[in-house]
């Protein structure tokens, strides 16, 4: 993360998970809470500016009768389309703009690979698209790090805390990353944490990382964390696939 002048840390007091067993269903674990996603668009911010100053002001024409503009219609590359995570931001988004602003999703964007969340990012950045919403953990492939953070295993690890880091001017910070790839960050949403899941031995603490293949989202962080802890780190998108080579999630 890029260094500050913060002197406020904020920081679980839980220790390590050690309530994590083998289990057998091979589907990544998760907290009844969606992961953080970041909301970013090369234009979208300014759009929702001008649409709040102007957009119900109301022009007339010549005979004094109110003129009805277009709707403002926005292309984006939504990589959790299929879990409706980012619907209260859209809903939200239609009751403020009173309907001025309309996004359409484009195809080809929902998975959570690395090629489909960092193509996410490129299509906005070419202008293909005019916002994404896309997991934290793929800005480090474009060269933002001020997520690496909230990328840590462990260290955000409840829904309580999550909402003090969105809720904190730290949040904000990190969303200013994003301009150093041509980027407008819009906001941080919330959602699940994955924790650690045992499928061929219990993953009771770092000891017991070592030498086990442990699937993993494509994040550099997640993989450094887990070499560091003596794992094999196997990417996966945990997409139906067969995990019964791994020895944890």
């Amino acid at each position: 993360m890029a260094h500050t002048t913060r002197t406020k840390v904020l920081h679980s007091t839980r220790p390590w998970r050690e309530s994590v067993g083998p289990r057998a269903s091979g589907q990544e674990r998760r907290h009844n809470r969606p992961p953080l996603r970041l909301l970013a668009g090369a234009s979208l911010v300014a759009l929702l500016l001008v649409t709040g100053c102007s957009g119900k002001a109301g022009s007339v024409d010549k005979a004094g009768g109110p003129v009805t503009a277009a709707p403002t219609n926005l292309k984006m590359a939504n990589t959790r389309g299929g879990d409706g995570e980012a619907q209260p931001f859209l809903d939200e988004l239609a009751r403020v703009s009173g309907g001025a602003l309309q996004l359409t999703a484009e195809p080809g964007f929902e998975g959570a690979t690395k090629s489909i969340e960092v193509g996410a990012l490129q299509a906005v950045q070419s202008g293909h698209a005019d916002i994404a919403i896309v997991p934290t953990r793929a800005y480090a492939f474009v060269g933002v790090t001020s997520f690496d953070a909230l990328m840590v295993p462990t260290l955000i690890d409840n829904m309580e805390l999550q909402q003090q880091v969105i809720n904190d001017a730290v949040a904000s910070e990190m969303v200013d990353g994003v301009k150093s790839a041509g980027f407008a960050g819009i906001g941080i949403l919330p959602g699940p944490i994955r924790v650690p899941d045992g499928i061929s031995r219990p993953l009771l603490g770092p000891a017991t990382y070592s030498g086990a293949r442990i699937a993993y989202s494509a994040s550099p962080i997640a993989k450094q964390s887990l070499e560091a802890l003596g794992a094999v780190p196997v990417e996966s998108a945990f997409d139906g696939q067969d995990v019964s080579g791994f020895d944890g999630l």
